[in-house]
């Protein structure tokens, strides 16, 4: 059946029309109401503020939100509508993440050009402090496993024009960093020793026969210890460094005035010496106990030295390397030492175990020279509390107590004092003592007291006259004095005539 098409009037094509413009949005009214002339219906439209339905009533719309089915609120369709920020932002971070590669790329070019450079620097500060042509490394030898190193510091400080017989400073430094602990032992730079030429020299004259290397190895063989670095210096090298480092404060002991050490006066007391001052302090010898003296004074311009470097921090130490660099030769390189220095920092230097080597001087008969020669059982006894971390410092002895009568004692004046050797005689003779012969020694040139006992028994009875005189030194014979009592007395030029 064929359909036949309604006929459309025009009445109801007009209300079509009115229908379709009231749905335009911002142009209809509410079926029924009358329009306004030039008005449009914005005051029955709903606006997100008073604003925008002010501005809608007057005939201006910007726009309005289509209401939704899902009923999207306004945050969510900002969030939708930003995503082209979001967009941007992550363009930007990639932009951003690209600087700080080509950035980073830049600093690791810069590092490892500076890193080039520090690696040079403290190559030529290494060259500078190297031990150069000394042969000192061939004796050095490593520590044991968990023992502290020692190492040897050697002062040559012989006077311009001066025969050169060797190092005037000898000293051992035992160096525990893991513990902070630090202890210096003086050896006589005239201890006795056979050399490789089977003659008795002064030990500092192995390094004329056989250089650093034959001076290491023989003081490790007298002092029975592994040597495992060497830092040396000479007077020039001395002076310049004491200076580079604006002097040292160090309390004298004893006013210097030797003109063998140098042509300045020194008083007593605690100063600020320069370099030529602490050269002098460190050559002295015009003591009441010369060596004992000038080991100490050594070892004061020692602990002075590293509290210097030790008050240095992480930023100067690398300058100051470098200024001090000429002034000191040693198998350490710079980074070694910046460690060293480092390790120690806070170390209490007025607890550092500084002592000498127990012994006594003896003079050869037949040269003349005086040699020190070593207590064995008493530096035994002292290197092994060095060892343990100890005080190796003697204790001090009340002194043995015999029968003065119970052996026969020779009284010599080897100082030249007129009477001197009848005046010792009766003051041993009212303690109870019995001298058997006075006389003179075969020179004049003992500048100490000595008490020479023939062996080890009569070692006490020494000892005791030391104790009753106040004065001198018990030391065995060892076959280079010749009597025939069980001690000999030599008088020194340290010794007061009784009144």
């Amino acid at each position: 059946m064929a359909y036949k098409p309604r006929k459309v009037s025009a009445s109801h094509s007009n209300r079509t029309s009115r229908k379709l413009r009231d749905a335009t949005i911002g142009t209809h009214v509410p079926s029924g109401t009358r329009r306004t002339a030039n008005r449009v219906n914005g005051g029955t439209v709903q606006f997100s503020n008073p604003r925008k339905s002010t501005r809608a009533k007057r005939g201006v719309v910007d726009h309005v939100l289509p209401s939704t089915s899902t009923r999207e609120s306004d945050s969510a369709y900002s969030k939708r509508v930003s995503s082209r920020g979001f967009a941007d932002g992550i363009q930007r971070q990639a932009r951003i993440r690209g600087i700080a590669i080509v950035v980073a790329v830049v600093l690791l070019v810069v590092c490892v050009a500076g890193g080039v450079g520090v690696a040079a620097y403290f190559g030529s500060v290494s060259d500078k402090m190297g031990l150069g042509d000394s042969n000192a490394k061939g004796a050095l030898v490593s520590p044991a496993e968990g023992k502290a190193p020692y190492v040897l510091l050697v002062g040559e400080f012989s006077k311009p024009g001066q025969a050169y017989d060797g190092p005037d400073m000898l000293m051992l430094a035992r160096i525990d960093s893991d513990n902070k602990q630090v202890s210096l032992v003086s050896i006589p730079a005239n201890a006795q020793v056979s050399l490789s030429d089977g003659n008795v020299h002064r030990i500092a004259e192995a390094q004329l026969l056989g250089g650093d290397e034959y001076l290491v190895s023989t003081v490790a063989a007298y002092t029975g210890v592994s040597v495992s670095h060497l830092i040396k210096t000479d007077a020039d090298g001395l002076g310049d460094l004491v200076d580079a480092l604006g002097g040292l404060t160090i309390d004298v002991s004893q006013e210097v005035d030797d003109p063998n050490a140098g042509d300045l006066y020194i008083p007593a007391g605690e100063q600020t010496l320069d370099g030529d001052a602490v050269l002098t302090l460190c050559r002295a010898l015009n003591f009441a106990e010369g060596d004992e003296t000038r080991a100490e004074n050594q070892q004061k311009v020692v602990l002075a030295l590293a509290g210097k470097l030790l008050d240095t921090n992480a930023f100067s130490i690398v300058p100051t390397l470098d200024t001090i660099a000429g002034t000191v030769r040693t198998d350490y390189s710079a980074s070694d030492a910046m460690g060293l220095i480092d390790s120690l920092r806070g170390i209490d230097l007025t607890q550092v175990h500084a002592v000498r080597m127990p012994g006594y001087q003896l003079t050869s008969s037949s040269t003349g020279q005086e040699y020190f020669i070593a207590s064995d059982d008493e530096w035994t006894a002292m290197l092994a509390a060095i060892e343990a971390g100890e005080d190796p410092t003697p204790a001090e002895s009340e002194g043995p107590t015999v029968d003065p009568a119970s052996f026969t004692v020779t009284v010599r004046n080897g100082s030249g004092i007129t009477g001197g050797a009848q005046q010792m005689s009766d003051a041993l003779a009212e303690g109870g003592f019995n001298v058997t012969e006075t006389g003179n020694a075969d020179q004049y040139v003992y500048n100490e007291t000595l008490v020479v006992y023939q062996d080890n028994n009569f070692k006490e009875a020494a000892e005791s006259i030391v104790n009753h005189l106040g004065a001198g030194r018990a030391i065995a014979s060892n076959g280079f004095y010749t009597f025939e009592t069980d001690v000999l007395v030599v008088l020194g030029k340290d010794w007061q005539p009784l009144n």
